[in-house]
């Protein structure tokens, strides 16, 4: 049975390594399956699947909000998937513009990201862990 806390540690290294590296780092970190899901809410929300949509996807939200770096915000197993917290800076320092909140349900399969779910409220991502 997996441990949760593995895959914990795994999500924060790798939400990390994004940010001091880029969206591609997820190519060593997801499996080659990865499916990226945006927000149900969004307009033309849809899934992406394999590491060229993935990363094209994160690039082009990346560029539509405009800043590079998410501060991690909390890294917390919900069952068998991990709760990412993040809010989205223009650059890592301190006093930087804080462009908005985004919280992933993550989901690790056999030592690599399988899905990365978007939700735009804490409580939306709880209620679709819960699912």
């Amino acid at each position: 049975m997996p441990n949760p806390h593995d895959d914990q540690d795994l999500v924060r290294r790798a939400y990390e390594a994004w940010n001091d590296q880029g969206p591609g780092v997820l190519e060593s970190f997801g499996a080659d399956s990865i499916e990226l899901v945006d927000p149900p809410q969004m307009p033309d929300s849809r899934s992406y699947h394999g590491h060229a949509e993935v990363l094209v996807r994160l690039e082009e939200v990346a560029e539509a909000i405009g800043g590079r770096f998410a501060h991690i915000d909390e890294v917390t197993p919900l069952g068998d998937e991990v709760l990412v917290s993040l809010t989205w800076r223009m650059d890592p320092s301190p006093d930087s513009a804080i462009l908005g909140e985004v919280f992933h349900v993550v989901r690790v399969e056999d030592g690599k990201i399988a899905c990365m779910r978007v939700f735009l409220t804490r409580d939306e991502a709880l209620a679709a862990a819960s699912d």
